[in-house]
């Protein structure tokens, strides 16, 4: 038979065991509550951007669209071939307008949902498909593409991340470069320097274009903003760029200054 000592001491045991269990348990439910919270959190800011979307995406197209109107009326009613042909070109400027737009949205709100995949990849071939993209652009224009890596020239540049999100942060980056730099009317050069990290990969992406002033530069990945009155573009691509970096704990910066090109900054973090 026990003695009440021996009792006590059991009894004493299986109290700590049990705050043991109850304190583990607390600590999971803490982990969960967190992960819950920084959920909403995602979801409330994703609703806070599509309502800054459908708001903004009706001024933007309700402007062209009425312009474009009014321009079919007007070739309605013209009887001058000469007049025609300038209307037509300016609806179909409209048209191209819209297009890109409506395009830029689709690739937004996709991108915006899509699940994350993780692999490891190799950041070289992911540039040389963006650079192939580009190549008759590039003849057309005078524009050379340059790398230059820290690693060994043949030395795999990895990085563990998705793929596909990354090719869409240096595609949006690199057209940008290219369509400043068919704005000049001399060879523009496009180097993409890396420098390769344990908890990932830092990139700079710089042209010697006309580069931005620094007010523009500024706002340049804001939500459809566009530098000039002149831009068909949807003012979406930087703003992506933006995005997908900040959900993955990256960084994204832009450098630039009027004629002295621009520089972009990107560090990716392995997933």
């Amino acid at each position: 038979m026990s003695t009440p000592e021996e009792m006590k001491a059991f009894y004493e045991e299986q109290l700590k065991a049990q705050r043991g269990m109850l304190s583990g348990a607390v600590d999971a439910l803490k982990e969960k509550n967190a992960t819950l919270e920084k959920s909403l959190a995602q979801v409330k800011n994703r609703n806070h951007q599509l309502e800054r979307i459908s708001y903004s995406a009706f001024h933007e197209m309700r402007a062209p669209m009425v312009s474009l109107l009014g321009l079919v009326r007007m070739i309605d009613e013209d009887n001058f071939s000469d007049l025609s042909d300038a209307l037509l070109s300016g609806t179909e400027g409209l048209v191209t307008q819209l297009d890109r737009f409506a395009g830029g949205l689709h690739e937004f709100t996709t991108e915006l949902n899509r699940p994350l995949h993780v692999e490891r990849f190799d950041l070289r071939e992911v540039l040389s498909t963006i650079v192939e993209e580009h190549r008759e652009t590039a003849a057309q224009y005078r524009i050379k593409f340059e790398a230059d890596f820290c690693t060994g020239e043949e030395a795999p540049f990895l990085l563990r991340h998705d793929r596909k999100k990354v090719h869409l942060v240096l595609e949006k980056i690199i057209d940008n470069a290219v369509e400043y730099a068919k704005k000049v009317n001399e060879q523009t050069t496009i180097t993409v320097c890396g420098k390769q990290r344990k908890d990932g990969a830092l990139l700079w992406v710089v042209d010697d274009g006309p580069g931005m002033p620094k007010h523009v530069a500024l706002k340049a990945a804001d939500m459809f903003y566009k530098g000039t009155n002149k831009s068909r573009g949807a003012g979406l691509g930087l703003y992506i760029t933006k995005m997908v970096m900040a959900e993955h704990e990256g960084m994204f910066k832009i450098f630039s200054g009027a004629g002295s090109g621009t520089t972009v900054f990107l560090k990716f973090k392995n997933l």
